[in-house]
């Protein structure tokens, strides 16, 4: 599937490269909050050391809150990277339920659903999921 990214996602995306000298897959601006989605074993490389490239970011982003998901081939251990308190994974179809405890929803879901409609749209450009069900 093609992603059509926007002039802001490009810049983006130029920056992290930049800052990290690592290429992200994905980028997503989900009004305060940025998140990159980068392979699973560049993610060390992509934080950087206690968190320098991080920092670095969020400052030059404005303060936004930067999170950084690791992406692997398959969708589970994908979903697995990006919530990690995950009990269990259903997938049928187009459609992914996921089944977290009842003290992590609050956290996977995010102020204002951001968090979980971030998920979504990443799932939707990688993997063709039309639908996440939280349980």
């Amino acid at each position: 599937m093609t992603v059509k990214l926007c002039t802001d996602s490009i810049r983006t995306i130029a920056m992290f490269e930049k800052i990290t000298n690592v290429q992200p897959r994905d980028c997503i601006i989900n009004g305060e909050e940025v998140y990159f989605v980068v392979e699973s074993e560049l993610m060390g490389k992509a934080i950087g050391k206690n968190g320098a490239n991080m920092k670095s970011l969020r400052k030059v982003l404005g303060n936004r809150h930067v999170k950084i998901f690791a992406c692997n081939e398959d969708i589970e251990s994908t979903l697995k990277s990006m919530v990690p308190n995950i009990s269990r994974i259903e997938i049928k179809d187009d459609t992914v339920m996921i089944s977290v405890p009842r003290n992590e929803k609050v956290a996977v879901i995010g102020r204002n659903g951001r968090n979980i409609n971030a998920i979504r749209e990443i799932l939707k450009r990688r993997f063709s999921v039309k639908e996440l069900k939280l349980r």
